[in-house]
């Protein structure tokens, strides 16, 4: 029996049942399962989507039709501005916060802007004059520069490095301190009698003893299936999965025990120099790759995916070098300071330890600087917007989910799901390990996922932290687009081991380690550089849905059009904003969410005819006076319907990025100067007046167009 929204009182702190969280969706906005549902998704793609999400609210705006929407439903960039939109319309104030028509900044209907007594700004368009104005969210003052940003990142790497080495380090003093580092024949090892002249480390001897017990089991495993052929399947299977496990320990005795000998052919002097330069050299290696796969100009998958092996293997190659040096400058000064060379590793264990515990990595690093400055420009208080000048966001910084959408309000409508993506490389469940994690929603009412089920919100904790789950926070994650582990849709070269090792040693990651809503919150342990930095983060290990502690990323690691949520509550009617970069216009996205929900819901997405998509691609438009055919589409929106079943359907309006004759004077300037216009990359976060502006009168313009369209076909 299908559940009512009167059911369910009081709704359940955990639930694994999704028809839990959709009624009380639908309690909060004071809709019925039997009511015609609306729903607007805002897709990611940085600043950039921000930017042409916002036109389309405006397009919204001006034909009526924010007031009919239930559902707002956002990923990544296309987050920032619906964010903006729920945070400003929960403070109650009326009206529609980005502009009135026919005002500006200087002079707008109610006069010039001032700052009243209540410190409110009298202009209309003084929230949208403040967010154009600070495109450059990352670097948005004199005293907010690049070099702060930098400042933040070289600080995370310090104290990355400093936790990680220290610990190798003082790994490489308790080896040296037993005297396994030191050459000896093999019958000097426990349990071994072998008269040879060889002359190797213990480590490398167990490498090499290790490489000869799986010689003979290789052989007598092989041998046994001709004694035993038909009763052997559980037995192989377990046999295939430890043989991995026992290989990698023999490489990784291996490299560990070639350092001091390959130290000593190279001469100390020069390996300081090595390590260093290695470490550096792997690092840029692995930058430039990863600057290629954000700014849509990769090499070649081969190429692309040896470069980030190679520059892995070189960062590794540098930290392993670095660390045995600094352990061996340690022992041969007999521990400086400390007196020993026992008491120094001692000391360098505890201050790795130390400060691998306390720091709370989700506070210290990229992550809260990102959510700050995303915060101040999106979500900034009124008295910063009636200033126009650049200021914390005090209200915003608290201001938890769960008051946003305020049931019984006037603005609990349009519902606002925030998308983030789970990782969940090492998922059991062969779809979750595939994708690399599942969708995974914070919104007012619930927060969870299909893997993990979902937690009311209000009980949902921050790892470590007093406060619920806040906006800002939210929107924050959703646009975590940096993170090992990950990549758009769950593909890429930072999918990779390798890569994601590297990325987690500089700290190079936007996401937020989260409780698993499956769990009963610890509050207690913040998340830091040990646990669960080292395991699941560092060495990968564990990023499965039973785990305490799960790791939250940019919603567009999974599905990047937020169409994914509004398609699961089976809406009347949606529109997408499709802003994403895709200069070659393959629909990469609209592909992906096609896929996910024909797999996850059985769903079919059927456009009206073949020349619906054709007539968004450039080229397909009439001949402009400006601009060369080559440049317009015909429009910029297309109209699919959404099966659910043989019976029950919904109407998609896909709205996309693209150029149409006729547009104004300053849109068709700015495609003029920049070729790439409207699909400049997404590593391109730093936006001024006039690229803001561009992309925010485009998407005005093809939101109106699209809106007008709907009107004429009765459909809207």
């Amino acid at each position: 029996m299908t559940k009512t929204s009167e059911t369910l009182s009081p709704p359940p702190p955990h639930t694994d049942d999704f028809d839990d969280v959709f009624n009380e969706e639908l309690k909060r906005m004071g809709k019925t399962r039997g009511d015609r549902l609306t729903g607007l998704g805002l897709s990611g793609g940085g600043i950039r989507s921000a930017s042409f999400g916002l036109g389309v609210l405006q397009a919204l705006h001006r034909f009526g039709r924010i007031d009919d929407l239930d559902y707002l439903s956002s990923v990544s960039g296309g987050g920032y501005i619906a964010s903006s939109f729920t945070w400003f319309r929960s403070l109650g104030q009326g009206g529609f916060p980005f502009g009135k028509a026919g005002s500006g900044s200087r002079v707008s209907a109610k006069g010039p802007a001032r700052e009243s007594a209540d410190h409110k700004a009298e202009d209309p368009n003084a929230v949208l004059d403040y967010i154009r104005q600070h495109g450059d969210y990352l670097t948005p003052t004199p005293g907010m520069n690049a070099m702060s940003l930098f400042g933040v990142v070289m600080r995370g790497m310090i104290v990355s490095l400093f936790v990680y080495v220290g610990l190798l380090t003082s790994a490489f003093m308790a080896i040296m301190a037993i005297g396994a580092f030191e050459p000896s024949t093999a019958s000097s090892l426990p349990l071994i009698n072998l008269n040879l002249s060889l002359q190797l480390n213990a480590v490398l001897w167990l490498a090499v003893v290790g490489l000869g017990v799986m010689v003979i089991w290789a052989l007598l495993f092989s041998m046994r299936t001709w004694i035993q052929r038909f009763h052997l399947y559980g037995w192989v299977r377990g046999e295939q999965a430890s043989s991995g496990n026992a290989w990698s320990i023999i490489v990784l005795l291996g490299v560990v025990g070639l350092i001091p000998i390959a130290i000593a052919e190279a001469g100390g002097y020069f390996n300081g120099w090595s390590a260093g330069g290695a470490g550096i050299a792997g690092s840029i290696m692995a930058f430039l790759e990863f600057r290629a796969q954000h700014a849509e100009k990769s090499s070649s998958p081969f190429l692309g995916a040896a470069r980030v092996t190679l520059g892995a293997l070189a960062l590794a190659y540098g930290v392993l070098m670095g660390a045995y040096l600094a352990a061996s400058a340690l022992v041969q000064s007999n521990g400086g300071f400390m007196g020993t060379p026992m008491a120094a590793g001692a000391a360098l264990l505890a201050a790795a330890l130390v400060v691998g515990f306390v720091v709370d990595t989700n506070q210290s690093g990229l992550h809260r600087m990102y959510r700050d400055r995303l915060m101040e420009t999106f979500m900034p208080d009124e008295r910063t917007v009636a200033a126009g000048v650049w200021g914390p966001a005090t209200g915003a910084n608290l201001a938890p989910l769960t008051e946003m959408c305020a049931k019984g309000s006037d603005y609990c409508r349009p519902y606002h799901i925030v998308n983030t993506n789970i990782v969940l490389v090492d998922s059991q469940q062969s779809k979750f390990r595939g994708r690399g994690g599942d969708n995974f929603i914070l919104a007012p009412s619930y927060c969870g996922s299909e893997a993990t089920g979902w937690r009311r919100t209000e009980a949902y904790h921050p790892v470590g932290g007093a406060a619920t789950m806040t906006l800002a926070t939210a929107m924050a994650i959703s646009g975590a687009a940096v993170n090992p582990h990950t990549g758009v849709a769950g593909r890429g070269p930072t999918r990779g081991k390798l890569m994601s090792m590297l990325m987690t040693l500089l700290n190079l990651r936007l996401g937020f380690w989260a409780d698993n809503p499956n769990k009963t919150p610890r509050g207690w342990l913040q998340p830091n550089y040990i646990f669960p930095g080292l395991f699941q983060g560092l060495l990968g290990l564990g990023f499965n849905e039973k785990k305490g502690t799960i790791e939250l990323t940019d919603g567009g690691h999974f599905e990047n059009l937020a169409l994914y949520e509004l398609a699961r509550r089976k809406l009347s009617h949606i529109i997408i904003v499709d802003a994403g970069a895709d200069k070659g216009f393959q629909f990469s996205d609209l592909a992906n969410a096609v896929e996910k929900i024909r797999v996850d819901f059985g769903y079919t997405v059927q456009f009206d005819d073949d020349r619906e998509l054709e007539s968004i691609l450039p080229g397909s438009g009439p001949s402009d006076d400006v601009l060369p055919k080559k440049d317009i589409a015909e429009r910029g929106h297309a109209v699919a319907r959404i099966w659910y079943d043989d019976t029950e359907s919904g109407e998609l309006w896909y709205l996309k990025s693209t150029l149409v004759a006729d547009l104004p004077a300053d849109v068709v300037g700015y495609k003029k100067s920049d070729d790439d216009f409207p699909d400049q990359s997404t590593a391109d976060q730093f936006f001024g007046e006039r690229q803001f502006e561009a992309y925010r009168e485009l998407g005005y313009q093809l939101g109106k167009r699209m809106l007008s369209d709907e009107e004429k076909r009765g459909r809207g």
